[in-house]
C-alpha cells in the first residue's frame, strides 16, 4: 500500500500492488478506514458490510471489492482500481472552465450510474433470495468515470441490505442530505427509489452545470430537498431538450410512487431520450478535465512499481501444492504428510498486498512435469488394481502372504517418481505409493503391528494383514470412482 491518492471523512484511498505467484502483479485501489474509527464496533460492522454488499454484485458499472485485510488494528478494502477521476472533480473542473457538459455525456455517465444502481438493487444473496440493497449514498463523489469512458458506482458504506449489520441507530442520518430523497429525511420507510431520486439530483446538477440544492447548513438544506419547487434543467441550460427536462423532473418526484420505479427504468427513458457519448468520447472527456490528476498517480504507480523492482531482487519461493494425491487420497495421515511436504507461502514486497492460491509447480520443463504426473497417476491405478487382485484370491493365497503391509513397488522399468526427475530430485508434487505403511511409533503403526502379530503366524490363519491400502471406491455424491486410502485387510 502506497500514497494516499483520495480521502474523506471515513477513510484513505491508496493506490497499491496485489501480489501473486510467480511475478504475478495487479495494481489495485486500497479503501483504509481512518485508524480512529478502525477501533469502533459499528464503524467496522459497515466496513464489513460494503465489502459483502459489493461482493455480491457483479457488474460492469460497479466498482467490486477484491479482498478485506484486518491486520494490526487496520481495516482495508483492496478494489478494483479505475484510472479516472470521480465525477465530483470533472463537474467542478468543467464549471471552473466556464464548460457546460454535453448532453451526450451526461446521458452515458447516467445512464451507466444507473446501469451499475440497478445491478446492485436486484442482488442476491448466497441463498438466492433478494438482498433488497439501497446505496444511500448516491453522489458525484461516489461516481468514477474511467478514462476507458465507463463510469462505475463506488463505495456502498451506508447501503442498506437484509440481514446486515444494524448500524444506523435511531436519529441517526446517513449520506448527503443535498441527494437525500425526502421520506429518507423524513424517517419514512425506503427502498431503490430513494436511489432514484439521488440519481436524479445529478442528473439535474451535470445538465445545468450548477447544484440543485446548497445552504450554509444541513437545516436549511432540508427545508431545500422537502419543499422548494424543483425547475427543470434547461432554464439554467437551453442546450437541455424537453424530453430530458421531463425524466429529470420525474426521478425528483417527491412522491415516490410518481418516480420510476427502479434504475433501470430510468435508464431506458433516458437512452430514449438523448443520444449517449461512446466510450471514446466520454474517455477523452475525462483525461481532458481529469489531465493532472492522471499524470499524478501515473507518476505515482510507476513509483511504486519501480520501488517493488528493487525490492525483489531475491526469486520468490513458490508453494507446493499436490494436486494428484490431495483429488485421490482422503486419509488423515497422507493429507498430513503432504502438508508437511509443501514450502511457505510466496512473502510480499514491503508495503504489498498478498493473495495466496494454488499455483503450478516450478518445474523447469512444464511438460515433464505434466508427464510425471500422469505416470503417477497411473501408477497409482495399477497398484490399487493389483492390490485388489491379490486380495480376492482365496483364503488360502491371503493365509500365504507376508505378515505385514508392503508397498508395492513401482513397475520394472519406471522411475519411483518421475517428477523429482523432471526437476533435479526436488520433486513438485507429494508422491503417495499404493500401499502406505504408518509411520513408525504411530497409533497406525501399532495397529499394523496388531494386525501382524494376530496374522497366520500368530495362529489365526486365513486372515489377512490390516494395513493402509488404495482402493477403487464409488462416490456417490461425484458419481466417479475414486482411489480412497482405507485401513483394511482387503478392498471392498
Amino acid at each position: 500500500m502506497h500514497g494516499a491518492i483520495a480521502a474523506g471523512g471515513m477513510a484513505t484511498v491508496h493506490v497499491g500492488r496485489l501480489v501473486g505467484p510467480r511475478g504475478f502483479t495487479r495494481c489495485v485501489a486500497i479503501k483504509r478506514l481512518l485508524p480512529q474509527l478502525a477501533a469502533n464496533a459499528d464503524m467496522a460492522s459497515m466496513f464489513a458490510d460494503e465489502a459483502r454488499v459489493a461482493a455480491r454484485v457483479i457488474h460492469a458499472n460497479v466498482v467490486p471489492v477484491l479482498d478485506v485485510v484486518q491486520a494490526e488494528g487496520e481495516l482495508l478494502l483492496v478494489m478494483e482500481y479505475v484510472h479516472g477521476e470521480s465525477l465530483s472533480r470533472l463537474l467542478s473542473h468543467a464549471r471552473s472552465e466556464g464548460e457546460v457538459v454535453p448532453v451526450p455525456i451526461v446521458a452515458s455517465v447516467l445512464g451507466d450510474v444507473l446501469h451499475g444502481l440497478h445491478a446492485a438493487h436486484e442482488a442476491r444473496g448466497e441463498d438466492g433470495y433478494p438482498l433488497r440493497v439501497v446505496h444511500r449514498d448516491v453522489s458525484p463523489q461516489n461516481v468514477l468515470v474511467g478514462a476507458d469512458g465507463i463510469a462505475r458506482v463506488v463505495d456502498f458504506g451506508i447501503a442498506k441490505a437484509v440481514g446486515m449489520a444494524p448500524v444506523t441507530r435511531d436519529g441517526q442520518l446517513r449520506g448527503k442530505v443535498p441527494y437525500m430523497a425526502p421520506e429518507q429525511l423524513a424517517r419514512r420507510a425506503i427502498d431503490r427509489r430513494v436511489d432514484v431520486w439521488a440519481a436524479g439530483v445529478v442528473l439535474w446538477e451535470a445538465l445545468a452545470g450548477k447544484r440543485l440544492f446548497a445552504a450554509e447548513d444541513d437545516q436549511s438544506l432540508m427545508g431545500h430537498v422537502l419543499e422548494d419547487v424543483i425547475a427543470p434543467p434547461s432554464e439554467v441550460n437551453p442546450a437541455v431538450p424537453p424530453e430530458l427536462d421531463a425524466i429529470t423532473l420525474r426521478a425528483l418526484e417527491r412522491d415516490p410512487d410518481r418516480r420510476f420505479p427502479d434504475a433501470r427504468a430510468m435508464a431506458t427513458a433516458l437512452e430514449a431520450a438523448a443520444t449517449r457519448a461512446g466510450p471514446q468520447g466520454v474517455g477523452d472527456w475525462v483525461r481532458r478535465h481529469a489531465a493532472a490528476a492522471l499524470a499524478h498517480r501515473d507518476e505515482r504507480i510507476a513509483e511504486m512499481e519501480r520501488a517493488a523492482g528493487d525490492s525483489t531482487g531475491e526469486p520468490e519461493v513458490p508453494a507446493i501444492r499436490a494436486p494428484f494425491a490431495s483429488v485421490f487420497l482422503q486419509d488423515d495421515e497422507v493429507r498430513s504428510a503432504i502438508t508437511q511436504a509443501e514450502s511457505p507461502a510466496p512473502s510480499a514486497p514491503a508495503g504489498g498486498v498478498v493473495v495466496v492460491g494454488s499455483i503450478a509447480p516450478p518445474a523447469r520443463d512444464r511438460r515433464l512435469v505434466l508427464a510425471g504426473g500422469a505416470a503417477l497417476f497411473v501408477a497409482v491405478a495399477i497398484g490399487a488394481a493389483a492390490t485388489l487382485a491379490v486380495t480376492r484370491r482365496g483364503d488360502a493365497t491371503a493365509a500365504a502372504a507376508p505378515p505385514g503391509p508392503a508397498a508395492p513397488s513401482a513397475p520394472e522399468g519406471t522411475s519411483p517418481d518421475p517428477a523429482a526427475a523432471a526437476t533435479g530430485g526436488a520433486p513438485p508434487y507429494v508422491t503417495v505409493a499404493a500401499q502406505v505403511p504408518p509411520a513408525p511409533g504411530s497409533a497406525a503403526s501399532s495397529d499394523a503391528s496388531s494386525a501382524s502379530a494376530s496374522g497366520p503366524a500368530a495362529g489365526h490363519p486365513g486372515r489377512a494383514p490390516v494395513g493402509l491400502r488404495v482402493c477403487k471406491v464409488f462416490d456417490a455424491d461425484k458419481k466417479i470412482f475414486v482411489m480412497r486410502s482405507m485401513r483394511v485387510s482387503r478392498c471392498p
